[in-house]
């Protein structure tokens, strides 16, 4: 579309100028694609796996948000379908995200624990929430979205207060046999 643009400038004799705004429009169009398309599967997580991905997202939240974001892994990753690894890593991304938006936290650690049956543990140590509010708040679509992916990983999410302040989330997935 875009080389067809400059084609018509050239051979009927369109103005350039309007041709030159689509063409700015069809660019941004085209990094908004792209952008799009990498969020909906991250090249991370498809080419090197869950624990990458998520050391990687961590990364760079703590480098645009200021905030500092501790990744660890304890164990050895266990094999995990590519559905599962997304689902676990938007759970990841969703904590983090409504950390930093709600908590107004100092600190976030994320935790990937492999050894027995697998856990994430993201701890903050911002202002903390209490879960029924947010259940019954017209906003609490996140938590919403949270804990129906805890369901189709089949798995346990959980919120507890984190001592002195914040919040423990956790995310237990049994091994399926």
């Amino acid at each position: 579309m875009r080389l067809s643009l400059g084609t018509l400038v050239r051979t009927e004799g369109v103005p350039a100028q309007p041709v030159e705004q689509i063409k700015a429009m069809l660019d941004d169009t085209i990094t908004s694609v792209r952008r799009i398309s990498r969020d909906l599967l991250p090249s991370t997580l498809e080419k090197f796996g869950l624990s990458n991905a998520v050391k990687e997202l961590c990364g760079q939240h703590a480098l645009v948000s200021g905030i500092k974001i501790q990744f660890s892994e304890k164990g050895s990753p266990t094999e995990k379908t590519q559905s599962d690894q997304l689902m676990i890593f938007r759970v990841v991304q969703e904590l983090i995200n409504n950390a930093m938006k709600h908590a107004q936290p100092t600190s976030i650690d994320v935790v990937l624990d492999w050894e027995k049956n697998f856990e994430l543990i993201v701890t903050d140590d911002g202002t903390g929430f209490v879960v029924e509010h947010a259940r019954q708040s017209s906003k609490g679509l996140g938590l919403f979205n949270l804990e129906n992916r805890a369901r189709l990983l089949n798995g346990q999410l959980s919120f507890n207060p984190n001592q002195p302040k914040g919040t423990i989330a956790k995310l237990e997935v049994v091994a399926q046999s």
